[in-house]
């Protein structure tokens, strides 16, 4: 896998894109969805979080 997805606010900028292209040392890829994707990796942590929290208390 050589191509690294970029979404968020960060993906609407070139100069930074460019810039993470050149630290990285990868191909950056832009999708249509870059909104969407950043609000679902977001719910994503969230849930994750979540079941971490619930399995370690003691109700």
């Amino acid at each position: 896998m050589n191509n690294l997805f970029v979404i968020g606010g960060g993906s609407k900028n070139e100069y930074w894109i460019k810039l993470l292209a050149s630290i990285l040392d990868r191909d950056l890829a832009i999708t249509e969805a870059s909104d969407a994707m950043a609000a679902y990796g977001a719910a994503r942590l969230a849930f994750l979080g979540f079941n971490n929290l619930k399995s370690s208390v003691m109700f």
